[in-house]
């Protein structure tokens, strides 16, 4: 389900990320890839360019949010768009994008992708991750039947 072309991306949400992690994340991001934009939305409308110096301490601010494009054609997902914002609770919410087709990789070899997402949970000091398909009404945590989730960190890989 995680290589599948279908037309739809996939989501990986993080839980229980602090932004010191975030910052670590983003550094990991910048060594990896050979391109890596920050765009920052304030209030929902006005879009800026920004360096990641200047990245961390304006995402904390209220009603500011950032996407992040990533890309490099020898990486496992060869283009990742981060989205990030603070929370009510004053953490992190990250949600990693892909489509199936810009990963660099088989179905058969799929363990190396898991095995990517166990890095950067590690990296993010999560305390879980969700991979999904997109679905605009998922709510955080939600692994039922419908959810659309495909992998948690709780499953084992086979």
């Amino acid at each position: 389900m995680i290589t599948d072309n279908d037309g739809s991306c996939r989501d990986i949400n993080f839980t229980g990320v602090k932004w010191m992690s975030v910052e670590a994340f983003i550094n990991k991001l910048f060594d990896s890839y050979s391109s890596v934009k920050i765009q920052l939305t304030h209030s929902g409308k006005e879009t800026t360019e920004v360096e990641f110096r200047d990245f961390i301490d304006d995402i904390k601010k209220n009603d500011t949010s950032a996407n992040i494009y990533a890309e490099d054609t020898n990486n496992t997902i060869q283009q990742l768009q981060m989205y990030i914002f603070t929370d009510s609770n004053g953490q992190p919410f990250i949600e990693l994008t892909f489509f199936p087709q810009d990963l660099n990789l088989s179905a058969e070899r799929i363990d190396e992708f898991l095995s990517l997402i166990e890095e950067w949970k590690d990296i993010l000091e999560a305390t879980k991750f969700f991979v999904r398909y997109e679905n605009m009404s998922w709510k955080l945590g939600d692994t039922s039947k419908y959810s659309g989730v495909i992998y948690t960190s709780n499953m084992n890989i086979a």
